[in-house]
């Protein structure tokens, strides 16, 4: 956004009023809101509390009238091989349209776990009255093989000899192997770039994708998925001398933007 030729040089920012469009509306001073005589009420205050490293170690979420409405502590330095890391996590306390039902305050908690090299390797979370595990195996070289999310499920990743990820797969945590016997999504080839040309999903069904790259300046143009003529997605790009996305086309239509410096870039649709 620039002012117009001939304004004077602005000595304080400006705020910009945004409306739907993204365009526009208003444009209010800092000076400007302090002199309005309508202030909406105050209804929160935060405080926090840092120790000596700056770290945040208790947030406090106060009512209008000072109460203590939520709290959260923050505990560090104090996990096994967790030196400058994160060790646990706490929040208390019950919201303000909730107060006097303890069966809605907050019961939230969250302890980390780390290896000998303090590289983040699990995390155990209480809320609710249940308790939910993340970890992640790392391999010899250090890279994230093996995952359980808050599912209790496992995850498992298969590197190729280049050492970029070739497989991913379900796993379990007794799992050793280190390739993916079905996987449900498996690299085939990539470019000089490094983009995944093609690639295979949905396991043993093996649904191939294959994308196409500009061999100058390595950004797409085309994706095709499905098991025959590209039946579930076809899709081709176009890109200005800017690197800007300006015709998108999908199944024979075209897309096209345009870009403006005075409004965000429209769609309009061809046939």
């Amino acid at each position: 956004m620039r002012e117009s030729a001939g304004t004077p040089e602005l000595t304080c920012p400006l705020l910009w009023r945004v409306c739907k469009l993204n365009c526009v509306s208003a444009r209010i001073r800092p000076a400007d809101l302090r002199r309005r005589k309508h202030r909406a009420p105050r209804t929160r205050r935060i405080d926090l509390d840092r120790d000596a490293h700056g770290r945040v170690w208790r947030k406090t979420v106060k009512r209008a009238d000072g109460t203590v409405e939520t709290q959260a502590g923050f505990v560090f330095d104090t996990a096994t091989n967790g030196v400058g890391q994160p060790a646990s996590e706490t929040i208390s306390g019950t919201y303000t349209g909730w107060a006097g039902n303890s069966a809605l305050a907050h019961s939230y908690s969250r302890s980390y776990g780390y290896d000998g090299l303090g590289r983040a390797t699990s995390a155990s979370t209480t809320i609710g009255g249940g308790t939910y595990t993340q970890a992640t195996v790392l391999d010899a070289l250090g890279r994230a093989w093996k995952a359980q999310d808050a599912s209790g499920h496992w995850s498992k990743t298969e590197y190729g000899p280049r050492g970029f990820a070739a497989a991913l797969c379900a796993s379990t945590a007794a799992d050793g192997a280190s390739t993916c016997a079905d996987a449900w999504q498996r690299t085939q080839a990539t470019d000089a770039w490094g983009n995944v040309v093609r690639e295979v999903r949905a396991g043993s069904a093996q649904i191939p994708i294959t994308r196409s790259y500009n061999p100058l300046n390595g950004l797409q143009t085309g994706l095709c998925a499905g098991k025959t003529d590209c039946d579930l997605v076809s899709e081709m790009y176009a890109w200005d001398a800017n690197g800007n996305l300006a015709a998108l086309f999908i199944a024979g239509r075209a897309c096209r933007f345009v870009l403006q410096s005075s409004a965000p870039a429209s769609l309009m649709g061809q046939a």
